[in-house]
């Protein structure tokens, strides 16, 4: 079965995509300017979600379950 890739280049302030099907030559698609959406205070609300509240995401003083 044939695998196929989508790659995604970031470099300074433009990305450029390219699609390659199984063993062909990869397809580029022209870079594009690339404005970052997030300010700096949403950046850190994203960086303590994936790196610090996913880690444990119950509260330390939840009560554990009777059965326990």
């Amino acid at each position: 079965m044939a695998r196929n890739c989508l790659r995604i280049n970031h470099e300074g302030d433009s990305i450029q995509l390219s699609w390659q099907r199984g063993q062909s030559n990869p397809r580029p698609a022209p870079s594009v300017t690339f404005t970052h959406p997030f300010d700096e205070q949403a950046l850190a609300d994203l960086r303590w979600y994936l790196e610090e509240y996913l880690r444990f995401p119950y509260s330390i003083a939840m009560p554990l379950p009777d059965f326990y």
